[in-house]
């Protein structure tokens, strides 16, 4: 849990100040790495979901279907209203908690939710932070 205030004790140390940027810089870090990020992985391809050091994969949401006709292009699109049913449970099952995962778009590990359709893997999903405790407070001494 994070703490919601930071007591800062003043002193003229180069080293309590590079402690200091450097506690700073780890919350920003933390912090960024939590926006939603995207990946579309055409099928018969491998993926990677990736998260910095420290932080976790969380997933939000995945589909093995087609849901455009822009992603993953193919003169072989039936239908762009397909739905893996098994997606979000596969996805979670290889991903969720981990920093980094690998990922197989094809019927083989999703089943074949639309035949006669190129289909694409698309992942929504962030970087939380991972099982430490970042403290703030800092308390230095002359």
């Amino acid at each position: 849990m994070f703490q919601s205030y930071c007591r800062i004790f003043h002193s003229n140390s180069f080293k309590t100040n590079i402690y200091l940027i450097f506690r700073i810089s780890l919350l920003f870090f933390i912090v960024m790495s939590a926006y939603p990020r995207t990946i579309n992985i055409c099928e018969h391809k491998r993926g990677y979901l990736r998260c910095p050091f420290g932080t976790a994969l969380h997933i939000v949401s995945a589909n093995y279907g087609r849901l455009n006709r822009k992603t993953c292009p193919s003169r072989y699109i039936k239908t762009t209203s397909c739905l893996g049913k098994t997606s979000n449970y596969k996805v979670r099952e290889a991903c969720q908690n981990k920093q980094r995962c690998s990922l197989y778009a094809s019927n083989s590990v999703f089943g074949d939710p639309c035949f006669g359709t190129y289909k694409y893997l698309e992942v929504h999903y962030f970087c939380k932070p991972g099982m430490f405790i970042l403290n703030c407070q800092a308390s230095i001494h002359n």
